[in-house]
């Protein structure tokens, strides 16, 4: 779940909206702007405080909602690289966000795309307790990086508890969908869905 800008964190009252309509368990887009996602410390602080915030909103909302299906947050969605000119995982700051999330689930976003060390970076995830990555395969989608997105599950079944998983995303549809699993053997994928609804203004 994220304002559709680049994948940016959602306002508190979408997120509400969210709790109040969605009855499966949703992740939250945590980036405080677009372009790179070299955050200095400021912007991680500010993205330490988006998840303390929106745990609070989620108790708040289970605690005025008890017994219903619906308000089901399922984690956090971030990527942090180091700032400079190499592109490696920021290990205190992902350390750190990771921790705020607690209990919830961690996926480390398509950051990871642009990292020069792919499986270095799943040891740095692995070692830090990240649940999920969500890759296209390092190209402009996820059916042209199947290749790389092969290697990489391959991998992650080798590791203890076989995390990250690795999601796919990136141009998934429909159509190419059960291909893609089959192809690169992910157990899940991410799509964006969207549905046409009329306007209509009384």
């Amino acid at each position: 779940m994220c304002i559709f800008v680049q994948g940016l964190t959602p306002t508190p009252e979408c997120y509400n909206r969210a709790l109040n309509d969605l009855h499966i368990p949703f992740h939250v887009m945590i980036r405080p702007r677009e372009e790179d996602f070299k955050h200095n410390i400021f912007e991680i602080e500010v993205m330490v405080d988006q998840i303390q915030q929106f745990k609070l909103l989620h108790l708040q909302w289970q605690s005025n909602n008890r017994g219903s299906n619906y308000g089901r947050l399922g984690g956090f969605v971030f990527g942090v690289l180091n700032e400079g000119e190499d592109f490696t995982i920021n290990v205190d700051a992902t350390k750190l966000l990771v921790e705020a999330s607690r209990p919830y689930s961690v996926t480390f976003h398509r950051a990871f795309d642009f990292l020069e060390d792919k499986i270095e970076g799943m040891k740095v995830l692995h070692s830090l307790g990240v649940d999920r990555v969500l890759t296209s395969g390092c190209q402009t989608n996820a059916i042209d990086g199947k290749e790389e997105l092969k290697k990489l599950v391959d991998f992650s079944s080798y590791l203890d508890n076989k995390i990250p998983i690795v999601i796919a995303g990136g141009g998934v549809r429909d159509h190419n969908v059960v291909d893609l699993v089959k192809d690169t053997g992910v157990h899940e994928v991410h799509a964006s869905v969207m549905l046409k609804a009329a306007l209509t203004i009384k």
